[in-house]
């Protein structure tokens, strides 16, 4: 995958950067972290493929999170690209689609150095003139949804032989790969996208997909995901593919982890002090101030353990880039003692509560306890 091998074609994909993301859920300070996460993530992608001398940096689509990013927004974009030191190939996608009175995408154009290459149109782009022996067959998205693929032109369109590398770049929905059941993502099925005759597809869409999920030089369909995760349903850690194929068509592919962000759902069960210990040591750590965490708890915890639990979250709180918690489910131990402490002896609620206890129905004494003390506010 060097560029110096005149053999061997070397690329650099990622997708579904998303850049204008505006994160409105989360407070001031971390929504313009986010914000700012989702440019460094292109400028690592960057860094990742120069590092590896990569002849193309390909984004397979949603550059941009919407039509209506702010104007510095794209000429940071612009900027960031522009620092690769090779060819680069951008995809409009169904997010940032290309339509004939786009903005959006003539303030690229017009910001864009003349390494960066803008496939606005489902055509063939010769790279021979840019010093590359390939030609990308481009499938880019012309609104925010459809029911049809735009890769149906290439398997009639003729090839030009003497080229070296077919390589096809195209957004939307795989079948089997990415969910899309309701057929609204420019779905594209497997048969078709073999049927294009293509040495390798380059795909976006799909950001929470890094496919495939095992290296194997028979491969030639290429998912990414995003390099940055955006949201607690993101379960990878954000990545890209370096891929190189040689003069026989074979793929070598490395995958590159290059997203910094990290998001975590945790549904605890806590019971005593060293389950709290066990939580906090989960989250603690080197990359504590990269996390958003997500916890609910619940279970039964002793005053003494209550406040341990609050402490413990409170330093995570202090530690972690953002945390959000639900504890509704944490409650202190049901035994008679608490009963004959909280109720006068015979009175209903201690009769009531007592002989659920006895029948080991703590769930339904804890729940009665509830509403009890919810009447007596």
């Amino acid at each position: 995958m060097n560029s110096n091998d005149s053999s061997t074609f070397s690329i650099f994909l990622t997708a579904d950067v998303h850049l204008g993301m505006t994160f409105s859920r989360y407070e001031r300070d971390a929504k313009n972290a986010l914000i700012e996460g989702r440019f460094t993530a292109l400028e690592r992608c960057v860094a990742a493929a120069n590092e590896r001398a990569s002849d193309l940096f390909v984004v397979a689509g949603d550059l941009f999170d919407r039509q209506t990013v702010a104007a510095e927004a794209i000429e940071r974009a612009a900027a960031i690209l522009a620092a690769f030191d090779g060819v680069v190939a951008v995809l409009p996608g169904n997010h940032d689609y290309h339509a004939a009175d786009s903005a959006l995408w003539k303030k690229f154009e017009n910001a864009s150095a003349d390494n960066i290459l803008l496939m606005k149109n489902a055509e063939p782009y010769d790279l021979r003139e840019r010093g590359l022996d390939a030609a990308l067959y481009a499938a880019p998205c012309d609104r925010k949804h459809a029911d049809d693929n735009r890769i149906g032109w290439i398997a009639g369109a003729g090839r030009d032989e003497t080229i070296m590398f077919h390589v096809g770049v195209a957004h939307g929905s795989v079948e089997g790969l990415s969910a899309d059941e309701e057929r609204r993502y420019f779905p594209m099925t497997r048969r078709e996208l073999a049927d294009a005759n293509l040495d390798l597809w380059l795909l976006g869409h799909a950001d929470r997909l890094h496919y495939p999920s095992a290296l194997d030089p028979d491969d030639i369909l290429f998912n990414p995901g995003s390099p940055e995760p955006t949201g607690f349903h993101f379960k990878s850690e954000g990545e890209a593919w370096s891929l190189g194929i040689d003069e026989r068509k074979r793929v070598v592919s490395e995958s590159v982890r290059v997203g910094a962000i990290r998001y975590k759902d945790i549904d605890a069960t806590l019971t005593d002090g060293a389950d709290v210990d066990r939580l906090e040591k989960s989250l603690a750590g080197p990359e504590a101030s990269a996390t958003l965490a997500r916890i609910v708890a619940r279970g039964e915890l002793d005053e003494s353990a209550q406040k341990k639990l609050r402490e413990s979250l409170d330093r995570l709180e202090r530690e972690l880039f953002h945390l959000e918690t639900n504890l509704d489910a944490v409650v202190e131990p049901l035994d008679q003692d608490a009963i004959d402490r909280d109720y006068q002896r015979d009175s209903f609620p201690w009769r009531l509560t007592t002989s659920l206890l006895e029948a080991n129905d703590g769930e339904a004494a804890r729940a009665a306890r509830s509403i009890i003390e919810e009447a007596k506010r």
